[in-house]
């Protein structure tokens, strides 16, 4: 794909032989017209497509967090959901096709340059007087370029449910710990837990780091797991349209 301000026909959309004019973002953009492909439907590629479907579900149903999470450039010409999609589709997914599954510790919903917080002092449990979540982290503030003042991002996420619950500003990285109240409806459930730092919104900087994820609580037990599985069907009662900002990644195999 090319990019350009002013060609021998100025802006033009659409196909013109080979090519294919389009804007993106306010960029005018020209690509090649694809070429026909003659099996669209090989075991590779198939399993490309379910790895997708599962990303794009997972995106519909964190968007806010990711926006907040992934670190973005002005400059850059790609957005959040475009980051998300690309780490987690090969990084984010395990087994084989048919029923890939999310592979919940390597699942990113957030990545930057801001330092994050240990993962030998963070833990998830759950405080039954309250029916909430504990987060707890090691402040670690001056490391790097960790500040005390750095907001705290906190999600559960519920396969059983295919919802997550999620603060983006819980408290700030010196507090050291954050509650996260979790759904009456989501009793019996397993969660899966996620941290990651922001700047405070009156910082100049809009950076990030990378999501920890802190593993599994039983919601009602007392007991966190440090491992869970759950699986996103492609579509349901709850499926939208999951293609807008999440075309940049291709259906040929990896």
């Amino acid at each position: 794909m090319a990019t350009y301000k002013r060609g021998i026909l100025g802006r033009f959309s659409g196909k013109v032989g080979t090519v294919v004019g389009a804007t993106w973002r306010g960029i005018s953009v020209m690509r090649a017209v694809p070429s026909e492909v003659r099996n669209p439907r090989t075991p590779k590629q198939q399993a490309q497509r379910e790895r997708f479907q599962l990303m794009s579900r997972l995106l519909r149903l964190t968007r806010p967090f990711i926006q907040a999470g992934f670190e973005i450039r002005s400059s850059d010409a790609f957005t959040a959901a475009n980051a998300m999609m690309s780490y987690n589709v090969r990084f984010g997914v395990k087994g084989e096709y048919p029923g890939q599954t999310p592979d919940w510790p390597n699942v990113r919903f957030a990545m930057g340059s801001l330092q994050g917080t240990d993962a030998g002092g963070s833990s998830i449990g759950f405080d039954a007087e309250s029916s909430e979540a504990v987060f707890t982290w090691a402040d670690n503030s001056g490391q790097n370029n960790a500040l005390s003042s750095d907001l705290a991002m906190l999600m559960l996420f519920n396969p059983d449910k295919e919802q997550a619950v999620f603060d983006l500003a819980a408290a700030a990285r010196e507090a050291g710990t954050a509650m996260l109240r979790i759904p009456p409806a989501y009793a019996g459930d397993t969660l899966h837990a996620w941290i990651a730092f922001r700047r405070a919104e009156d910082s100049d900087e809009r950076i990030s780091s990378d999501s920890l994820y802190l593993g599994t609580l039983s919601f009602g037990s007392n007991n966190s797991g440090n491992e869970g599985s759950g699986e996103i069907p492609g579509s349901g009662e709850n499926g939208n349209d999951d293609s807008d900002e999440t075309s940049d990644t291709g259906d040929t195999g990896n």
